[in-house]
């Protein structure tokens, strides 16, 4: 097995997961990244787009359309921030917490149909597996941000034989 093996079975299974997501939400109006936001924000009322993009690891400008969504649906409000008057906070309206309901439900499902044929054990030591690597990962892109520009090259060694 290759590392690029690894890294096909992880774009399958994503690409398994958001086709499951798809098909269960889509008889309630909603997409993987409404699911998503909608499950933020009923755990975390009136939180900003920022907080958002920074929790769900997407761009702003990617948040504010599918936020824009919810919004046009009815399902959030924007409000005043009394602590600062520049920011607005984004509240879940009554039809909003229904949806998020059943984007939180749906969420379950995905979850325990994905666990459903690993054991308990499987499961932790995927878990840990997945950390480990998801660290590894933020270490590598903290040492590349702090040594861009240094030697005057900000690129990498992509053109490169793969061996």
């Amino acid at each position: 097995m290759s590392n690029i093996d690894l890294l096909n079975a992880f774009a399958d299974l994503r690409r398994e997961l958001a086709t499951n997501a798809e098909l269960l939400l889509k008889p309630h109006g909603l997409g993987p990244k409404q699911m998503l936001l909608l499950s933020i924000l009923s755990e975390n009322p009136s939180v900003s787009s920022t907080d958002l993009a920074n929790q769900t690891f997407t761009d702003l400008a990617s948040v504010s359309r599918a936020l824009k969504s919810l919004e046009n649906s009815g399902l959030i409000v924007r409000k005043s921030n009394p602590q600062d008057n520049r920011s607005t906070r984004l509240c879940l309206t009554q039809d909003g917490h229904i949806k998020a309901q059943v984007a939180q439900n749906v969420r379950k499902l995905i979850a325990d149909q994905f666990s459903s044929s690993l054991s308990q054990t499987e499961q932790q030591e995927l878990l840990r597996m997945l950390k480990k690597s998801a660290e590894s990962l933020r270490i590598q892109e903290q040492k590349k941000e702090t040594s861009l520009g240094r030697d005057g090259s900000d690129e990498l060694a992509l053109d490169r034989t793969v061996e």
